[in-house]
């Protein structure tokens, strides 16, 4: 069985889950932003639903909430949500290995050891 965001091109799973939701609903991304407990913004709705951004699990509950979202359309959402911190956009804020130009700390700490290597306090 297709899911109601499949059919959707250039958005992550939940954030197409969360406009089918939204537009089934009649509602507006303003709407849907006032809705929420607490309010969000409108570009924080349309960042979720580009896939721009990924909600707070509160965020998310409040979300099902607002969009007065049944047991089975619930669970979808928040197994949209789990897949997502997987994705492609959660690794792209994985820090980065050291920089190839910098000393190794036990280089630094060596040459401080040589340096001041008789000072005491």
């Amino acid at each position: 069985m297709q899911s109601p965001a499949d059919h959707v091109v250039g958005m992550g799973r939940l954030g197409g889950l969360l406009r089918h939701h939204r537009q089934k609903r009649g509602l507006l991304q303003e709407d849907l932003a006032a809705l929420v407990k607490p309010a969000l913004s409108i570009n924080t709705i349309g960042n979720l639903e580009r896939g721009r951004a990924r909600p707070h699990r509160h965020t998310l509950e409040g979300l099902a909430v607002a969009l007065e979202l049944n047991a089975q359309e619930k669970a979808e959402l928040v197994a949209a949500w789990r897949a997502s911190r997987t994705g492609k956009a959660a690794l792209q804020f994985a820090p980065p290995g050291p920089p190839a130009d910098r000393a190794p700390i036990a280089t630094v700490e060596h040459a401080w050891e040589g340096s001041f290597g008789q000072l005491r306090l």
